[in-house]
């Protein structure tokens, strides 16, 4: 760095990219926390299929929870790449850092939009099991 301008962006830009990080990091763990919550619930109502709508409504709320935290996640996966790039172009020992293991795949990318899609699959596919199972219950009590 070669002047007290430049240094000062890049603490600035070094803050943003750790309190992006952080916040992105705890929105990953509010989402394993919900969707471990609303899948211990889903197993408590499982064996009776009297309780059919709130097995329903489980699934429903498990889906809408997913694709909120993803949008929000997955939009600021992408800004703290931004970040994470802008700091590689001004810290020589940043960039070094980053190049001193192989690339491995995006980490970030994973957690924000990977790991929500397949809690979606999941969801998805028990909804579709319990709407199933009903009815498959029901063809049996008729």
């Amino acid at each position: 760095m070669s002047n007290s301008t430049e240094q000062l962006n890049y603490e600035e830009l070094e803050r943003l990219h750790y309190h992006a990080d952080t916040t992105l990091h705890s929105r990953v763990n509010i989402l394993l926390v919900a969707e471990s919550i609303f899948l211990a619930a889903l197993a408590q109502v499982w064996a009776n299929a009297g309780l059919f709508f709130m097995q329903v409504a489980l699934c429903v709320l498990g889906l809408l929870v997913t694709i909120l935290v993803r949008s929000s996640t997955a939009t600021l996966a992408r800004r703290t790449e931004w970040l994470a790039a802008k700091r590689t172009g001004l810290s020589p020992t940043y960039k070094g850092y980053l190049e001193s293991i192989p690339k491995p795949p995006n980490q970030t990318r994973r957690l924000a939009s990977t790991l929500p899609l397949l809690f979606l699959i999941g969801w998805a596919a028990l909804l579709v099991v319990v709407v199933v199972r009903s009815a498959w219950v029901m063809n049996i009590v008729n």
